[in-house]
């Protein structure tokens, strides 16, 4: 998952409450308006003045055009055709356009044009840096226009008495208001980009774990080999100290396939997959490199040790007569080759460990061929 599916995720969590804040605030802000009409504005004629005069402009316009505003937005935060970066700008622009009716309607309040630093602060929730210049650029031409408004059309008049000190503290109590939700929504947004970071991270790691098991029998497969190999090689080379790789292979295999069934010859594969991981324990790492060959990279150079937990392995399952009812035993030829040479390549330490396999088999199998 991308940064757009990131964020796709986090808008399809957070959407009710976008709609809340967005609703609740054009609430608060009409209902504040209506309220001022009422209760601070002195008017004989209710009815004919008070309704041209300010409930017209000053509460029924500017409350259309930002709840139109905010149908707008939320119906394009809901749609699945438009981009998760998209949506950011869409937010940003809203926040604007709301910003801007309402310092344009109520010019003659100077602390309407805190209402700009909103969209700068929600677009530092997207943590983007041209979102950010994008919020910073309408603002300040929010600002700017805002400013010229108030210079021509504000007598200087209307910017004293009762209704300009508490129509100011209402809105400085509404921006503080406002800037408390964006730091609760940034809070939220990066709970959630966090949570789902989580998620991708544990979901790779499980793909990858799954691309790198062998389905069978749950060892490491051919590809984690090479990894494993590589990074143990490096170490080697860091360290100055040598490792040891061992090559395994079940004698007659095909003959047990051919004689008693695919099936059958999947449980030999398991059983000796078990037996290896109870053999080597915690002194090597097992894989299932292909087929009926198994592989070890054993953590230390220790060859007297890795030789005789691999006679123990290989005496575990030549001396299991209980895998067949007619008494047939299954055995192992094994190769094991100390690496000395941390200037070696990967392909080079595997030759000589397969060698090592060869040399077994050729001596007759069942038995482990040390390279020292």
């Amino acid at each position: 998952m991308n940064d757009n599916g990131i964020y796709d995720e986090i808008y399809g969590k957070l959407i009710n409450i976008i709609n809340i804040i967005f609703i609740a605030g054009w609430g608060i802000v009409t209902l504040i308006e209506f309220i001022i009409g009422i209760f601070i504005i002195q008017s004989p004629d209710f009815t004919n003045e008070l309704f041209k005069g300010y409930f017209l402009p000053y509460v029924i316009a500017p409350a259309g055009s930002n709840l139109v505003v905010i149908i707008v937005t939320l119906i394009l935060l809901k749609s699945k055709k438009i981009q998760p970066r998209i949506k950011n700008y869409v937010v940003i622009t809203s926040l604007f356009l709301i910003s801007l009716v309402l310092a344009l309607v109520h010019h003659y309040f100077l602390a309407m044009l805190g209402g700009f630093v909103i969209p700068i602060l929600v677009s530092i929730l997207f943590l983007d840096y041209k979102t950010f210049t994008y919020g910073n650029v309408l603002s300040t031409l929010g600002i700017l226009a805002s400013t010229i408004a108030n210079m021509f059309l504000t007598p200087e008049r209307e910017r004293s008495g009762n209704l300009y000190t508490w129509g100011s503290a209402i809105i400085v109590l509404l921006i503080c208001i406002l800037v408390a939700i964006i730091v609760f929504l940034d809070v939220q947004i990066h709970r959630q980009r966090e949570k789902i970071l989580v998620q991708m991270q544990s979901e790779n790691a499980k793909l990858v774990k799954e691309n790198r098991a062998d389905g069978l029998t749950g060892l490491q497969n051919h590809t984690s080999f090479y990894s494993v190999l590589e990074a143990k090689l490096s170490k080697a080379r860091r360290d100055k100290r040598g490792f040891a790789i061992a090559m395994l292979d079940i004698d007659d295999f095909k003959n047990i396939n051919d004689t008693y069934g695919h099936g059958v010859g999947d449980d030999i594969l398991k059983y000796v997959s078990d037996t290896i991981v109870t053999a080597i324990d915690k002194c090597g790492v097992p894989f299932r490199y292909g087929g009926d060959e198994f592989a070890i990279i054993f953590n230390n150079p220790n060859p007297e040790a890795n030789v005789a937990a691999l006679e123990v392995l290989r005496k575990a399952v030549a001396d299991n007569d209980s895998l067949f009812l007619d008494g047939t035993r299954v055995s192992l030829s094994i190769g094991y080759y100390n690496v000395k040479e941390a200037q070696m390549t990967s392909e080079e330490i595997f030759y000589r460990a397969d060698q090592a396999l060869y040399q077994a088999k050729y001596n007759g199998k069942n038995q482990v061929y040390p390279i020292y």
